[in-house]
């Protein structure tokens, strides 16, 4: 997908959450990042509405269910199945 809303990329690192808005494929092009509110994701999996989520290696939603996962968002939408886009609340927890 390409701008606006690239939904591929996510970052989660230790504390820091940011969602890439857009696709900047080109020098001196501005990335715009969303921290706070509302954004779309691809799920890797199926995710049931209000699960907490983080991300995996690829950049895709998947549900924080194990230990020490940084969980990133709140499904605001139901995902199927691996691909799916849904709606996020961001978090920083």
């Amino acid at each position: 997908m390409g701008p606006p809303g690239d939904t591929a990329h996510l970052a989660v690192a230790a504390g820091c959450i940011d969602k890439l808005q857009n696709k900047p494929d080109a020098a001196n092009e501005t990335a715009k990042v969303r921290i706070t509110g509302t954004t779309k994701v691809v799920a890797g999996e199926a995710i049931a509405r209000g699960k907490m989520v983080t991300s995996t290696s690829a950049g895709k939603a998947e549900v924080a269910d194990a230990a020490g996962e940084f969980v990133f968002g709140i499904a605001l939408e139901a995902a199927a199945a691996d691909g799916d886009i849904i709606e996020i609340a961001l978090t920083q927890a």
